[in-house]
């Protein structure tokens, strides 16, 4: 099995050098590096824990059901910009797939990912050596159908950025263009009338547009974490005039409970038809009205994703392992 001798499977790939004089985010938070230096296992290792309610011992690239943005799970780091942000992009899969030089789970698990840094695309190299809270993944934790592309993908970005603690409160447009190497822009709701929001998340939602909030308005609701970001994934007018916005916590497991949540008897079959039917189960997906959209979230980051002659083109030069 490979073992990447650049990010290896110890504390200075968690923690910011002491040197540098500042305190690491890691550390002091629940997830503090225990007694005796924290566990690295992969993912054949790991196996699928209980409380991960994972399909298979066997660990897989893209997992029973391919990509989605519900192949986010974010567990303790407090990251969830940077998987917001990862959410959006894995919206259509193909934006997350050309990232990979793999094409399926590597048995001596070695990985190539591909990032947009310094307005190059380069090549990062990574092992599947995984940093362990409670003999689960530190950071993000594979899809429910095994699909561990996501945690793969969160490690070359900790290596990108030298390490783990560099991902926390990582800015969701900064992360949206390393992974597509394509403008974006933040604006804020404070600044931008409701009507000039609502135009703008329309087109961007029509044109497929990665994007991402942040719960930082000045109204709280619904369950929603302040200064948490969200994957923003559609704006829908149904055929009875009710507008209301597609969303998903990284977290996906903390519950939407304002109006239109899952349970809310308001939904009506003709409504679900509208928009496929309602994910079942505590996935971090729901919808709520525009108008509480509005005052609960302060910003829209949005990546100007644009299909042009070569994108495509993410040059696969260097087989690792």
């Amino acid at each position: 099995m490979w073992e990447d001798p650049e990010f290896k499977a110890d504390g200075d790939s968690l923690f910011w050098p002491k040197e540098w004089g500042w305190s690491s985010k890691v550390d002091r938070h629940v997830y503090r590096e225990p007694p005796g230096g924290r566990q690295w296992k992969r993912p054949s290792e790991i196996g699928a824990r209980k409380k991960m309610k994972m399909t298979s011992e066997k660990p897989s690239l893209w997992g029973d059901k391919g990509i989605s943005p519900a192949g986010v799970r974010q567990h303790a780091l407090g990251n969830c910009a940077f998987l917001a942000a990862a959410s959006a992009v894995a919206e259509v899969p193909e934006r997350i797939e050309r990232l990979f030089w793999n094409t399926e789970y590597n048995a001596n698990g070695a990985f190539r990912i591909y990032l947009y840094l310094n307005s190059e695309w380069v090549g990062i190299n990574i092992d599947d050596r995984l940093p362990l809270h409670h003999m689960t993944p530190l950071g993000t934790w594979p899809s429910l159908d095994n699909a561990w592309w996501m945690p793969l993908l969160e490690k070359a970005f900790a290596k990108a950025y030298r390490t783990y603690d560099g991902l926390l409160g990582f800015h969701s447009r900064e992360s949206m263009k390393t992974m597509t190497g394509m403008p974006g822009y933040v604006f804020k709701f404070e600044k931008t009338p409701k009507d000039v929001v609502h135009k703008r998340l329309k087109l961007y939602t029509e044109k497929n547009y990665p994007l991402t909030s942040s719960s930082g308005g000045p109204s709280k609701y619904g369950n929603i974490k302040k200064r948490h970001g969200f994957t923003v994934l559609d704006l829908h007018k149904f055929k009875n005039g009710e507008e209301l916005v597609k969303l998903r916590n990284p977290w996906s497991k903390t519950r939407y409970n304002g109006k239109w949540n899952k349970n809310d008897p308001n939904w009506t079959e003709e409504m679900k038809a509208e928009i496929g039917g309602l994910t079942e189960g505590n996935d971090g997906f729901f919808w709520m009205p525009f108008d509480k959209y509005y005052k609960v979230f302060g910003s829209i980051h949005v990546t100007f994703w644009e299909e042009y002659e070569g994108y495509r083109k993410v040059k696969h030069t260097f087989k690792p392992g």
